[in-house]
């Protein structure tokens, strides 16, 4: 309630107009799901917004939310979002709030856009409301200035849009019309002495280049002529031309009658550029989403449910990942140094040594794990350091064995997961492994099933799917082996609802063409 009188308030101010402004307070009868399709078909309503903290139905507030961002744009604010927020939505409205990164996850998947706070909220509604979304991320910036058109490139480029590289003939056409001090390159700087009459010219020219998306008009505050006839010009330009336009004419106490006169031709106007960069960019995101074909996610070949039933029994998560058909680096379990020693000198050395222990799962932290072992000797005596080890940290602690595997060389650690949440259900996760897990959190989340697209997307956004293209002279691992693996986890998520974390890591990618390995896996079932 608290918040929709702010909105009111500010929105008779800013001159933005709502067709609904629903309270749902804490959704005892309509929930936020129910509202949102109801807005779907109301046809005074050309964006969606929504502030949501918590949600009752998980899978039926995804469904919907993807059904209306087919139709209409969505844009949401999502609060609750740090531990503390958590706890405070739990208590204001009884619902779950669920973690960032699931509601990200949740958002990306089902196309609507994720807004971080309530200024940006209503800077996207209104791009997305009042004008036409970009073909491209090729942006042109008209300025009076070069301070804010250098602060607008930095925005742009930070939001993943480029500037338009301008034709010859419009850099000629320019050229011939603008004062010869002027900067005919994009941006293009028309100098402070420069009216509505050349900012009107040089748009239209703008707009009318081929390799043009999107323009964004700037004007720092002049004394000589009233920002009001500079807004009258921007309006006609861009009414003949079928591009986005946004507009900064920049201050605030004397820029009122411009932004209304811009508002009243929906060509949305900022105090600051930056803010006309994030529009801009959640325009594209909009338009890049609606223009991905349908895909179902792919048919896993090679699955052997009741081998992975019987795994999953038995808590075997090795054999249970095997059944699916993502490899696994052969090992054996060694109860005694000697028997440890003849494993490694059959698996071949140099070999790992790892502590299998229930209780304790972090096995680097407790020393429970030794690398590039070279010989016999040096097996047994890493074998009693790792059983010493893990007595000193958890006396207690149930030790099964030591897994001896052949040590893996010249390739890239990768961490592959699942975990079930209880509002969304089965998350899939990937990002840098190994050590690096915690220290670089380098990871992407997606909605279980993915389809290959989405395998592909959440690879090339981390930190690890960029080492795997090969790094300082390192040799491309096998990209499309870590994708496979994480669509095999992927079904294999969805067809055990019973199974709560399932996670590989690290999965070791070897050089483009030799595969990808699990070393180390470890899961739990869901509590009953």
């Amino acid at each position: 309630g608290a918040m929709v009188a702010a909105v009111i308030d500010w929105a008779r101010a800013a001159g933005v107009g709502f067709s609904r402004i629903v309270s749902l307070g804490n959704q005892i009868d309509v929930n936020v799901t129910e509202m949102i399709t109801a807005m779907v078909d109301d046809p005074q309503t050309r964006v969606i917004t929504a502030y949501i903290e918590g949600i009752v139905d998980g899978r039926a507030f995804r469904e919907a939310l993807e059904a209306a961002a087919r139709h209409k744009p969505v844009v949401i604010i999502k609060a609750g979002q740090g531990s503390s927020g958590a706890k405070a939505v739990a208590s204001h409205t009884g619902a779950l709030a669920g973690s960032a990164e699931v509601y990200s996850a949740v958002f990306e998947h089902s196309g609507a856009l994720q807004a971080e706070d309530m200024e940006t909220l209503f800077d996207w509604a209104r791009g997305l409301a009042w004008q036409p979304l970009p073909r491209g991320n090729r942006v042109a910036v008209l300025t009076n200035a070069g301070g804010p058109g250098i602060l607008t490139v930095d925005a742009l480029e930070a939001a993943g849009l480029s500037l338009a590289q301008l034709t010859d003939e419009t850099r000629e056409y320019l050229r011939k019309r603008l004062p010869p001090a002027a900067s005919i390159a994009n941006p293009v700087d028309v100098l402070a002495g420069s009216g509505p009459g050349i900012y009107g010219l040089a748009l239209d020219a703008l707009l009318s280049d081929p390799t043009v998306d999107a323009a964004l008009v700037i004007q720092a505050p002049q004394d000589w002529f009233l920002p009001a006839s500079l807004a009258e010009v921007v309006g006609e330009v861009a009414a003949v031309h079928h591009k986005p336009v946004l507009a900064s004419i920049m201050g605030l106490a004397s820029v009122d009658q411009a932004s209304q006169i811009l508002h009243q031709r929906h060509i949305p106007n900022f105090a600051f550029p930056e803010r006309g960069a994030s529009t801009l960019a959640a325009m594209l995101h909009r338009r890049e989403w609606l223009e991905i074909p349908p895909e179902e996610p792919p048919a896993m070949d090679g699955v052997d449910r009741a081998a992975a039933t019987a795994a999953l029994a038995g808590e075997r998560y090795y054999e249970l990942i095997g059944a699916y058909r993502i490899p696994v680096c052969p090992s054996q379990l060694a109860t005694s140094a000697e028997e440890a020693a003849e494993m490694a000198e059959a698996a071949g050395f140099p070999v790992v040594l790892k502590l299998v222990s229930p209780e304790l799962t972090h096995k680097t932290d407790v020393g429970g794990v030794k690398l590039d072992l070279k010989d016999k000797a040096t097996v047994r005596e890493a074998f009693g350091q790792i059983y010493a080890a893990a007595k000193a940290a958890a006396p207690d602690a149930t030790i099964r064995g030591v897994l001896v595997q052949r040590m893996l060389r010249e390739g890239q650690e990768v961490i592959v997961g699942m975990r079930r949440d209880p509002q969304f259900g089965p998350l899939i996760l990937v990002g840098s492994g190994g050590v690096e897990v915690e220290l670089l959190r380098d990871v992407a989340t997606g909605m279980a099933p993915l389809t290959r697209r989405q395998a592909e997307q959440m690879l090339a956004s981390t930190l690890a799917g960029k080492r795997l293209n090969g790094l300082r002279g390192a040799p491309p691992a096998d990209r499309a082996a870590v994708i496979d693996a994480m669509l095999r986890l992927s079904r294999l998520a969805c067809d055990f609802p019973e199974i709560s974390e399932l996670e590989i890591n690290p999965l070791y990618a070897l050089p483009k063409g030799q595969g990808a390995f699990a070393v180390d896996v470890r899961g739990t079932r869901v509590k009953t």
